[in-house]
């Protein structure tokens, strides 16, 4: 099953346009954007969710830059869970990102199963800061395909959409 998204060429109205296309036709399953830095992707994916939001369409979305190591490094210490802030400060980039996307996974359980609509999207923006290829595979093997299974058993369409910075 696909979803039509309509995107406009000109999504900032200052005259120029960022895409040749009106719609974006998404597949269910895992789409990757992957483009240079400034090339759209971001925007992009603004207005999957502008789209998602006319039609009321629930959705999570995990931004690396606002949601990603120092937001989990805040959260823990608002909550006391110096555990986390340790292993943090003492992280790569990398190693941070996979502990909060390891945290928001949480997040992605419950919403699938909270969630009482029949498909389930998940927007996930700079994924690619400070991962390794071995990151990059243990987020595969330890995060998408749980999110997989998670909706085969619960039923639910998943559109999973990833950027990537080339």
């Amino acid at each position: 099953m696909s979803k039509k998204i309509k995107i406009y060429k000109d999504p900032h109205e200052e005259g120029k346009i960022i895409y040749e296309k009106s719609s974006l036709e998404l597949q269910e399953g895992l789409t990757i954007l992957v483009g240079c830095n400034g090339s759209g992707k971001t925007t992009l994916l603004q207005e999957i969710i502008r789209n998602l939001e006319k039609e009321n369409i629930k959705y999570l979305h995990y931004d690396n830059l606002h949601n990603g190591t120092e937001k989990t490094k805040s959260t823990a210490v608002f909550f006391g869970n110096f555990e986390i802030v340790a292993t943090l400060m003492l992280s790569s980039e990398g190693e941070g990102m996979i502990v909060s996307l390891g945290i928001f996974a949480s997040k992605i359980r419950k919403h699938i199963q909270d969630n009482n609509q029949d498909e389930v999207w998940i927007l996930l923006d700079a994924l690619d800061s400070g991962l390794s290829i071995d990151n990059i595979q243990e987020v595969k093997q330890y995060l998408f395909q749980p999110i997989k299974e998670d909706c085969e058993k619960a039923n639910k369409k998943l559109y999973l959409i990833l950027l990537f910075l080339i």
